[in-house]
């Protein structure tokens, strides 16, 4: 799973007016800065929108179960996109949208509220383990080949451990 980047007020600002001030192009100021060229281009749009307001929003802000409700009804009324209703209702981002779209067509209003879902938690005895296939007892080869399989991947372990210190060893020498 990718890591959430989170840029400040003033790296956006910055990268949005190198688009708009100083023509620079979407491709060019997310080489340079190595963001991604869709973030960039939402930052554009809402600054074109909201002004300098779009560096000054809250990302965690708590919704409404109505605001959500208003938010969904207005985009399959009204056919907006998700970053229009970004920018019409001042949202942190459209991936919030996304979701509430999700969890509202999964649980309807249920869906919506405020409260996390919790998740069963996992009981590692409930996790079984292959049985064997049959009752009789292992012959003296069968115990030495499982034991063999053993130590084969004890040693492969053991392997990657030991060329995983020397990678760090090296890496602590380059300075």
């Amino acid at each position: 799973m990718e890591r959430k980047n989170n840029f400040n007020k003033a790296f956006k600002r910055k990268c949005v007016k190198l688009v708009l001030e100083k023509n620079f192009t979407n491709t060019e100021v997310s080489r340079k800065y190595g963001v991604s060229v869709s973030y960039l281009k939402k930052w554009v749009e809402l600054y074109r929108k909201l002004g300098e307001e779009s560096f000054h929003r809250k990302l965690d802000s708590s919704y409404s179960l109505n605001f959500k409700l208003k938010v969904i009804n207005d985009i399959n009324v009204n056919c907006l996109t998700l970053l229009e209703a970004c920018v019409k209702y001042k949202i942190g981002s459209e991936s919030t949208i996304f979701v509430w779209q999700q969890k509202f067509s999964k649980f309807g209003m249920e869906g919506l509220q405020k409260y996390k879902q919790k998740r069963e938690p996992i009981i590692m005895a409930e996790i079984k383990r292959k049985k064997r296939k049959s009752t009789t007892p292992l012959t003296r080869e069968e115990e030495l080949l499982q034991e063999n399989e053993k130590l084969r991947a004890e040693n492969d372990l053991l392997k990657k451990l030991h060329a995983f210190a020397q990678a760090a060893e090296k890496q602590k020498q380059k300075p």
